[in-house]
């Protein structure tokens, strides 16, 4: 993930005084389905899966609900709404190396902010420290400044500064 040639926040030709950047705060991650039995879904019309209707509609690839039973009752079941699998909840996995994030940056002033964490949440299992990496390229020539601005969560992760 990178954030390179970030425009000047002025007027065209001149250089402003600050340019401010949220950093992201999602690692990479890989999003799995969980299927359950869940009978009479094709007769249901729960508004809670609509959203999923819809995709599963638009891409044949997205798997919604399947009958999951062969037997020679199929027809009967298929005909009542026995024996499907409906998509019932989704499982996380991020990656085992974290995420870099490379910040390319200029030769003006800049303000980096990291949205917070609440503060009852505990920041040893904070997603900043397991799987993000900031990477901060300075200017190759010229000078440039950073105010750096992280939660609580992001004290203690990897930031790296190159140049």
């Amino acid at each position: 993930m990178a954030i390179a040639h970030v425009p000047t926040a002025g007027a065209p030709g001149k250089t402003a005084a600050s340019n401010i950047l949220m950093l992201p705060t999602s690692p990479r991650v890989k999003i799995d389905p969980i299927y359950g039995q869940t009978n009479l879904i094709k007769w249901r019309g729960d508004a809670e899966f609509d959203a999923v209707r819809y995709f599963a509609k638009k891409d044949p690839h997205f798997i919604f609900s399947f009958y999951k039973n062969a037997s020679f009752l199929d027809p009967m079941n298929n005909a009542v709404g026995l024996g499907w699998m409906a998509m019932t909840g989704l499982s996380y996995r991020y990656q085992a190396t974290k995420t870099d994030v490379n910040v390319y940056l200029g030769n003006d002033h800049f303000n980096l902010i990291a949205p917070g964490i609440k503060k009852k949440q505990k920041t040893s299992d904070s997603l900043y420290k397991k799987h993000l990496h900031y990477i901060l390229h300075a200017p190759e020539q010229g000078k440039g400044s950073v105010f750096l601005l992280l939660n609580r969560g992001q004290a203690q992760g990897g930031i790296q500064l190159i140049n």
